[in-house]
């Protein structure tokens, strides 16, 4: 979790630089929770950071919601 944290910190701070208003949600919620937090801000987007972990070396890929 602290290399996405990383990645997050750099991606933050470089939309700041562009007067882009970021709110981070807290990393032991759930999706439901976070998006229903995006609705009560009304953000004009929600974007979702995040990784998947496996024990099968050989999987990769994104997912796009």
């Amino acid at each position: 979790m602290r290399e996405m944290n990383k990645i997050t910190d750099f991606i933050e701070e470089r939309l700041e630089q562009y007067g882009v208003i970021v709110y981070r949600n807290e990393s032991w919620g759930n999706i439901n929770r976070w998006v229903a937090d995006s609705n009560y801000l009304q953000v004009d987007a929600h974007v979702a950071i995040h990784s998947n972990a496996s024990l099968d070396h050989t999987a990769n890929g994104i997912e796009t919601w």
